[in-house]
């Protein structure tokens, strides 16, 4: 089972942003008020409303998707996903992975946290799932730690500087307590079946 979770929502980063001393200040220069609920209610709507217009025309799925999501659904291995976007946003995203054969089984609760990989490439979200029970695989090369915007601009990087950006990227994750941490999701199989050979708690479901 292969679950992405996505713990802090928009509103709640928001919020505090709003909340840090120096950025009241300057809004209360700025409007000549302090920020409120209203606020933060508006940004958050402001920013789906950009995410919106991201996925529908930027949005690109990163490289190795397909092969990987392929090969688990083979091995019967379910694979969920869990967003923090609003339901708009989500079904663009949904839409965007089944056209290109990406399939998964949203329906994974009541699934023991030790039969759980949590797949992300954020530190944020990685520290806030610590301790749940489950697996936690980082994917460095595709993370936003890389500073990279785009797949044009991944694959047009100089070897040494592509190098060094992954090898921070890695320690970022394993620093933020990653179990593991992969280049690319190629490796995720392998993951799997390392946890498997070594572990009592399988990261395999049988639907048949």
């Amino acid at each position: 089972i292969i679950k992405k979770n996505i713990i802090y929502n928009k509103k709640y980063i928001i919020k505090n942003i709003l909340n840090d001393e120096i950025i009241k200040k300057q809004w209360k220069i700025k409007y000549d008020y302090i920020p409120n609920e209203y606020d933060i209610y508006g940004l958050n709507n402001e920013y789906h409303r950009i995410h919106f217009d991201y996925c529908k025309n930027l949005m690109t799925i990163i490289p190795e998707t397909e092969e990987c999501i392929n090969i688990l659904n083979k091995q019967n291995i379910m694979i969920g996903y869990n967003s923090e976007l609003n339901d708009m946003n989500t079904n663009i995203i949904i839409n965007k992975l089944k056209k290109n054969n990406i399939n998964f089984n949203s329906n994974i609760n009541n699934i023991k946290p030790e039969n759980i990989i949590r797949v992300d490439n954020n530190i944020s979200t990685i520290q806030s799932i610590i301790g749940g029970g489950d697996w936690i695989v980082g994917v460095s090369r595709w993370s936003i730690h890389m500073d990279i915007y785009n797949i044009h601009d991944a694959y047009n990087l100089q070897s040494y500087e592509l190098k060094d950006k992954i090898k921070e990227s890695k320690k970022l994750l394993k620093d933020a307590g990653a179990d593991f941490v992969i280049e690319t999701l190629k490796e995720l199989p392998y993951i799997i079946n390392k946890i498997n050979n070594n572990s009592k708690s399988l990261i395999y479901y049988n639907t048949k």
